[in-house]
Order: structure tokens, then C-alpha cells, then sequence
């Protein structure tokens, strides 16, 4: 059963939503939330609650018990994994802002996102035995409280040229891990772009180049990640329906690890073309 309502006119918009629905063995599970929009030339703000319950996947209940080899290349099986029968539902209450002030190509935008899962379902490695011959991750119930805020700034540097630029904080608080793996505190990051059209020719030039940097975090293996700089960019020309690209990632060929075991390629180049035959 689901009831909605929208208005999407005029300078203040709204809608919600509220509903229920049934799965044998635990019943109802209720869900409402509500949003609200109002924009004007300076001006942007949005802002929504929502409240919601989760059954337990029948993946996270009924998955085989099973091993493999994980990390490194070797032949030690060091990875399990395996369904729960005893969870749960979840129950989860999250509230945003977004905010933007000033002209769109010269705006700062704030947001702000947070909430509570109570009785949440993660993953998580249930072998207290630290020399144990390998890790058995099953999903488990546990309360989470989060909270993410974002700061952006756009520049308009020329009529060509656009800068963005900002950062996130992040707030985590697990009931069932002492400091959850692969989430760091912090990030920044920024982006260039170009386009200029040469009107005599026809031709429009693109060009947009990004850096973001990961605040220090680990993994399961307690090895240091993140605190590096990542440099990406872009270089098109297009005429008409054909448009020719270049790729560049990690221009600087940093040595980095997303994950432990995990090591993405150095300095990665790509070209090619799209061509639209058809309007």
C-alpha cells in the first residue's frame, strides 16, 4: 500500500510519500517521508526527512557457508562468508539539507546529511580468535549513527572557464565495530572547465581536469590508506554529430591503494570517438 503527494509548481515544491508493505514472518514494514524545494534566482534550498524499515535480503540470510583465497597469491584459503538466519528488520531515520547561495556559476552550496539505523545490517568478521586460520564475515545487527557535511564553491573565471571546488567531513559511529574499516574522516576535491566554440568553424573545445585527495583511513588489515592526490582529466573537440576525446587518469602516476590487495593501474591514457548517426 502506497500513498504520494507532489506539487512540483511555483517557487515552493513539496511532496511525501507514505506506505507500508508485508513480509511473511515479519509483517508490516512501514515507510513515510516528506521534501521540500524552494528556489529562486539567488536562492536554492532542499530539505527532506524519511523514515524506513528493511527486511534482511534472503542473500544475507541464506548465504552457503564458504572459503576463498582473498588476498595475495598464494593457496591459504583466508576468506569466509556465510548467511545469518537470526536478523533482523532495520529501522532507519535520515534527514538532508542542501543549501546554495548566489548565481549559479558563482554559488556556494552547503549540505548536510544524517540520521540513525537502528538494528542496521553489516558485515562484519565474527572470528574472535585473532590467530584464526581465516576470517568469516556474516551480516549482524547493530545500531549506526552518520552524519556527512559538504562545503562547494563555484567560481566563473572567464566566460570560458569554470572552478569548483570543496570538501566533506564524515561522521561514523558503529555499535558493533570499534572504528569501521574503509571510511576515512575527511575528503577535498576540485574540478576545471573549459569550452570555448569557434564559431567560424564550428567547432567546440572541451576541457575539464579534476583533483580529489582521501583523508587517511584502513582495511581489515589495519594497513594505511588514502592520503593521496589523484589528478584526472579530459580533452574533447566536436563538430557536429562527431565528437573525438581524450582520457587521461592519475596524470601524476601515484602509487596508490583504494583497498589492501587492490592496487589500480599507474597512469592510464585513453582516446577514441562518438559519432551520432541518427538525430
Amino acid at each position: 500500500a502506497d500513498f504520494s503527494l507532489l506539487n512540483n509548481k511555483g517557487k515552493n515544491r513539496y511532496a511525501a510519500e507514505i506506505g507500508s508493505k508485508y513480509v511473511e514472518s515479519i509483517k508490516l514494514l512501514p515507510y513515510a517521508a516528506v521534501a521540500w524545494a524552494h528556489e529562486t534566482e539567488r536562492f536554492y534550498t532542499l530539505a527532506s526527512v524519511g523514515y524506513a524499515e528493511r527486511e534482511p535480503s534472503l542473500h544475507e540470510i541464506h548465504l552457503p557457508f564458504e572459503l576463498a583465497n582473498l588476498y595475495g597469491g598464494g593457496q591459504a584459503l583466508n576468506y569466509a562468508d556465510q548467511g545469518n538466519p537470526d536478523l533482523t528488520a532495520e529501522k532507519q531515520l535520515v534527514g538532508s539539507l542542501v543549501m546554495e547561495l548566489g548565481a549559479a556559476d558563482q554559488a556556494l552550496s552547503l549540505s548536510a546529511t544524517g540520521g540513525r539505523i537502528l538494528k542496521g545490517i553489516d558485515w562484519r568478521n565474527v572470528q574472535d580468535t585473532p590467530n584464526a586460520p581465516y576470517a568469516l564475515f556474516q551480516p549482524i545487527n547493530g545500531n549506526v549513527t552518520f552524519a556527512t557535511g559538504t562545503m562547494r564553491k563555484y567560481f566563473r573565471l572567464a566566460d570560458f572557464l569554470r572552478f569548483n571546488g570543496g570538501g566533506s567531513y564524515h561522521y561514523l559511529d558503529y555499535e558493533q565495530f570499534k572504528d569501521k574499516a574503509y571510511s576515512p574522516d575527511y575528503q577535498f576535491f576540485s574540478g576545471l572547465e573549459l569550452h570555448l566554440y569557434w564559431r567560424q568553424k564550428l567547432v567546440h573545445f572541451f576541457g575539464y581536469g579534476e583533483a580529489s585527495y582521501v583523508g587517511p583511513y584502513h582495511g581489515y588489515q589495519n594497513e594505511t590508506l588514502g592520503k593521496k592526490v589523484i589528478i584526472n582529466g579530459k580533452l574533447s573537440f566536436q563538430m557536429g554529430h562527431w565528437r573525438f576525446y581524450y582520457i587521461f587518469q592519475n596524470w601524476l602516476n601515484v602509487l596508490y591503494t583504494t583497498r589492501e590487495g587492490f592496487a589500480p593501474p599507474g597512469r592510464f591514457i585513453s582516446y577514441g570517438f562518438t559519432w551520432d548517426f541518427l538525430n
